[in-house]
């Protein structure tokens, strides 16, 4: 059962299709990440008069601290080949709660965010979202 409400689909499949990512595979003992909070904006700027202000679309990411090799190759089975795709999650917003995205999803860069490997497990690993756009919970019946 999981503890989290972290979940991840494709595009085509929908709100209602995604999955929780502690229950990707039974391959192993999946773990939740540690989910930044959304940021509403990709960067802030400093206006002339000295005001700043958000530009961009928002973003977020998932850090694992430590992730099973299964999990891993679990979440990158939505990139494919690709360096990102677009993918569906649902993760925290701002205040707290989770809500579902349309994202950009990036493949994570062993230089960058992924630290180590051992006993077929990396630590941590860092995935980022970004272009993350809100989506309607599906209506139940």
């Amino acid at each position: 059962m999981p503890k989290y409400s972290y979940e991840i689909g494709t595009v085509a499949a929908g709100v209602a299709g995604m999955t929780n990512v502690e229950s990707l595979t039974a391959a192993c003992t999946c773990v939740p990440p540690r989910g930044k909070a959304v940021e509403r904006f990709s960067v802030y700027r400093t206006a002339a008069d000295g005001t700043v202000y958000g530009d961009g679309y928002p973003r977020t990411e998932w850090t694992f601290d430590v992730i099973e090799q299964a999990q891993l190759d679990e979440l990158l089975t939505f990139l494919g080949t690709a360096q990102s795709a677009r993918v569906l999650i649902r993760t925290t917003d701002d205040d707290g709660k989770y809500a579902p995205y349309e994202a950009v999803m990036h493949r994570p860069t062993p230089r960058d965010t992924m630290q180590a490997r051992f006993n077929g497990r990396w630590g941590p690993v860092t995935i980022r979202f970004t272009m993350l756009e809100e989506q309607e919970e599906p209506v139940e019946e």
